[in-house]
């Protein structure tokens, strides 16, 4: 059985009390909570890990977990670890974010860009509408599609 450093994520057999790439303990395996597990599963390197971390705290609406998810938007490249860490922060629905998730609705995955707009949705705010009815404007028409519907939502959840 493979047992991955909580560290540099380094795979190590089970039974080893060191990792052979770090030097940390494996065994035993120290003490975190819950969520801090998850934060630092949002590290690991097998790309299902971090996506259903990211899904966990967001469900739990974890305000704790807000940094880390935006330090994973800033340094992956995968569309569906983007899009289940921006879905995750549109759940815990911190206004802080709204920046970064203008950046990244500029420049990344058709994927993403939709669910950085339904969590600008559940986010909510002056900030979130404005970016919103600008990509009303959207050359892209599933883009402008879902800019409407999330608008449309938002006004009837008020």
């Amino acid at each position: 059985m493979v047992v991955y450093c909580s560290e540099c994520w380094s795979e190590n057999q089970y039974g080893e009390s060191k990792c052979r790439s770090c030097g940390t303990k494996l065994i035993p395996v120290p003490e975190k909570n819950f969520v801090d597990k998850l934060i630092t599963a949002l590290r690991h390197p097998e790309p299902t890990t971090p996506i259903r971390a990211a899904w966990i705290l967001g469900q739990r609406k974890e305000k704790l977990a807000v940094q880390p998810l935006l330090d994973l938007v800033k340094t992956s490249t995968d569309p569906y670890i983007l899009s289940a860490v921006v879905n995750a922060l549109g759940q815990i629905g911190d206004s802080s974010v709204i920046d970064t998730l203008e950046q990244l609705l500029d420049t990344t995955f058709l994927k993403v860009r939709l669910e950085i707009i339904k969590a600008l949705r559940n986010i909510g705010g002056p900030r979130a509408i404005e970016i919103l009815k600008r990509w009303l404007k959207s050359d892209n028409q599933k883009i402008k599609e879902s800019a409407q519907e999330a608008l449309k939502q938002y006004i009837e959840k008020d």
